[in-house]
């Protein structure tokens, strides 16, 4: 695991790491926004109230809320 803190502003520093094994970086913010990469090109971010978004790499974007609701925006427009 390798860690480093940028400074992204004055007041603002993101930490960021990588983990080796699983080639994965995960950035974690000031604010509580945590941020996930992973090599297939997925991308989640994590809200401080809970509240999931989920990019997958082929465009699908699906929200988890933090009440358990759930939806899926598919790259075609079909929502679910």
């Amino acid at each position: 695991m390798y860690c480093k803190t940028l400074r992204a502003s004055i007041f603002k520093k993101p930490k960021i790491c990588y983990y080796a094994g699983a080639q994965t970086t995960h950035t974690a913010y000031p604010d509580g926004l945590e941020v996930p990469q992973f090599p297939n090109n997925q991308i989640e971010k994590h809200y401080p109230d809970g509240t999931q978004e989920i990019v997958l790499p082929d465009h699908t974007v699906k929200w988890l809320y933090s009440d358990g609701l759930k939806e899926t925006f598919f790259s075609d427009g079909t929502v679910v």
